[in-house]
């Protein structure tokens, strides 16, 4: 969560920086890029970075977003939680709208053990240890789970003034261990600002 905070931080004070100053005989004028819709601003604005809580990341991480097309998004991440670190991709298709963009989505994350050796007792987020983990795997206190996971979407889409480019979003998505035929739903929320 730490992580999450500074990254918002940073991010807000950076903003004057998106923002590129002309001048017209002694009077300075401020564009921003804006646009008329979510698919629009992704159409000028190609990359994203941002930082998500919950989800695909475990307890949360940081990610970056390339749009390919306006409407077909790629996206990495890196998180983690107690104990263990996560690695997520993501492909996501906006399925329309103006402000608010719905989505779809379908990813692969990989959640692996990083220098634990003893016993696993609880795990952080809780789904982990209930729903995902094997009694082996906790017994022998190492894991490594290949997930795949389908998603749904809201998307909020600042299109105009000085924080055009933030989008927040919120997901649903359900966990399905590759090997272990074990699933967890859960859900992500994050933000992203787009350049």
């Amino acid at each position: 969560m730490k992580l999450f905070s500074i990254l918002i931080i940073i991010l807000s004070f950076s903003l004057p920086a998106a923002a590129s100053k002309k001048s017209d005989i002694g009077a300075s004028k401020i564009t921003i890029k804006e646009a008329s819709n979510g698919i629009d601003l992704k159409r000028k604005r190609r990359m994203a970075i941002g930082a998500q809580a919950a989800g695909s990341l475990g307890m949360g991480g940081v990610m970056l977003e390339l749009n390919f097309d306006p409407t077909v998004a790629i996206s990495i991440g890196y998180g983690g939680g107690e104990g263990f670190q996560a690695v997520a991709f993501q492909g996501r298709y906006i399925l329309g709208g103006d402000w608010l963009l719905p989505y779809a989505a379908i990813g692969y994350a990989h959640w692996a053990t990083s220098g634990r050796s003893s016993k696993i007792e609880t795990t952080r987020p809780n789904l982990l240890g209930e729903r995902l983990l094997t009694d082996d795997e906790k017994q022998q206190g190492e894991f490594g789970k290949h997930l795949i996971y389908p998603a749904f979407g809201l998307q909020l889409m600042q299109l105009k003034g000085p924080y055009a480019g933030f989008s927040f979003y919120a997901e649903v998505l359900v966990l399905f261990d590759a090997f272990h035929f074990l699933a967890a739903p859960t859900g992500a929320i994050g933000m992203l600002y787009y350049f």
